[in-house]
């Protein structure tokens, strides 16, 4: 296999202030850059790159951005940061859940319709 890892995912914005405030605020992270129509937040080894649309519509009329895409971020105690992000205001829509699969997560939408899953393995029992 030549495929060595994952650099980066791009998410398309309509907003890119916008963006890059709420990405700060879910993931307690500073950019690791902004400059132009971009922005990026690196975790671990991987770029979450925000790309502002500008004049060019990368989504086409008629989709929501989102649709169909789930990013899962891993957390220490996802129950903590649920309470950390409820505190901040940010729409919670569904309170921390285990499931069947090993994992206790929930799920924020961003502005512009992504699905943010913060996930936690739990052991099964």
């Amino acid at each position: 296999m030549n495929v060595t890892g994952m650099h980066s995912v791009f998410l398309f914005v309509s907003d890119l202030n916008r963006s890059v405030n709420f990405y700060r605020n879910i993931l307690e992270l500073e950019p690791s850059f902004q400059q132009g129509t971009m922005a990026g937040f690196k975790i671990n080894q991987i770029q979450l790159m925000l790309h502002a649309d500008g004049d060019i519509q990368r989504v086409p009329a008629g989709v929501d951005r989102g649709a169909g895409t789930a990013f899962h971020f891993v957390v220490k105690d996802v129950d903590e940061h649920w309470e950390h992000l409820n505190k901040l205001n940010i729409p919670l829509h569904e309170k921390p859940a285990d499931q069947p699969y090993g994992m206790r997560e929930f799920a924020v939408k961003d502005p512009d319709g992504y699905e943010i899953e913060f996930v936690q393995p739990v052991e099964k029992k």
